[in-house]
């Protein structure tokens, strides 16, 4: 048994084949509805305003399903920084604007339960994002992440 279990490990690996997908189409339909994620960190100037604009998705992304932000910290690490906005741009439209970062961050005290925070969009594989922090404190780096098929 485990030898068949290796054999099939050494294999070529595709997406399908834990459901036994063997011809082309559904191979390809299973392939385009897979989520997908990429991380991003960003450095937020102290006391200013940074401009974020290196996001960059493959070009194979057709649809944004949504975003999130890891919390950042205040210096002590005791609880999330509660003073920065942020405002968000994708391909000349203006979704967030001027929005509290806890809004959009994953961390205990907001009980956030949802993987992502739902900002769907068309993408068409050359997408200009634009996100623009405004921080009232110290320089801080903040992680998103972005969701995507």
């Amino acid at each position: 048994m485990l030898n068949a279990i290796q054999e099939k490990m050494r294999g070529r690996q595709y997406p399908g084949l834990q459901r036994n997908l063997t011809n082309l189409p559904e191979i390809k339909e299973v392939m385009e509805t897979v989520k997908s994620v990429n991380g991003f960190k960003i450095t937020l100037a102290a006391n200013g305003i940074t401009e974020y604009t290196q996001i960059k998705l493959p070009g194979t992304a057709r649809h944004q399903l949504g975003i999130k932000f890891l919390a950042a910290y205040d210096d002590q690490a005791t609880r999330p920084r509660a003073d920065i906005e942020f405002s968000f741009a994708l391909n000349n439209e203006r979704i967030v604007d001027d929005v509290n970062l806890l809004f959009y961050t994953s961390n205990v005290e907001n009980l956030t339960c949802e993987e992502y925070n739902k900002l769907e969009r068309p993408l068409n594989g050359t997408d200009q994002y634009i996100l623009t922090f405004n921080n009232p404190g110290d320089a801080i780096d903040i992680y998103i992440a972005v969701y995507w098929i």
